[in-house]
């Protein structure tokens, strides 16, 4: 269980073509053109675009044999594990960044607040299938803006480690930037969900003074 999901429209989702699809009484065939999944229309009375493989419905599901648990039991969200992980990962990204660039490096601890509530909304846009623009999205105040060169980006993806998140962060290669006077933004945020999966979203910028 990786925790990712994906909207239908998505087309960096995995799951790039469906040639057939199971349903609790039956199998159908997609005989649409278009096997992606952004280009199917899921209704499977249409025999237009899905045509059953079996004549009549399967057996009863009350008398059918399954593999599976009866009952699924997933463990509750630890909200605290969640916090202590936060705050954990914004510590490991700050010191990597000091360690990389070898020289005094602060960081701005308002950036963090700012963004760390628009990351709040959009994990709630997500969950409710709602589509959000990530660059109009997360925004800085013009007391900010107006001085500074902001050059940024946002990770969201299932926790699997911290070390994970440090290597995907300097793949970026936003510490290589010498300026002296040049200060960092970081917000992290971890949501809880069942079976121990925790959303994790990282905002990581720079902020350059002008002129």
């Amino acid at each position: 269980m990786t925790g990712a999901s994906y909207l239908q429209t998505d087309d960096s989702c995995p799951l790039q073509k469906i040639y057939y699809l199971a349903s609790i009484d039956n199998i159908y065939s997609n005989i649409e053109r278009g096997k992606k999944p952004s280009q199917l229309n899921f209704d499977l009375s249409n025999r237009r675009k899905w045509t059953p493989l079996h004549k009549s419905k399967l057996l009863d599901t009350t008398t059918r044999m399954t593999v599976q648990d009866e009952s699924l039991h997933f463990s509750l969200p630890d909200h605290e594990y969640a916090r202590e992980l936060q705050s954990d990962i914004s510590e490991s990204l700050q010191n990597a960044i000091r360690s990389a660039r070898r020289v005094a490096t602060s960081f701005r601890s308002d950036v963090g607040t700012i963004i760390g509530r628009t990351i709040e909304k959009l994990e709630d846009l997500k969950m409710s299938g709602q589509q959000s623009s990530m660059t109009t999205d997360i925004e800085l105040p013009g007391s900010i803006t107006n001085t500074r060169t902001v050059f940024g980006f946002t990770l969201q993806v299932p926790f699997t480690s911290i070390q994970d998140v440090l290597d995907r962060i300097e793949a970026t290669e936003i510490h290589c930037n010498m300026n002296p006077r040049i200060e960092f933004g970081i917000a992290v945020r971890c949501f809880a969900y069942p079976g121990g999966v925790i959303s994790l979203w990282v905002f990581v910028c720079s902020l350059t003074p002008k002129g």
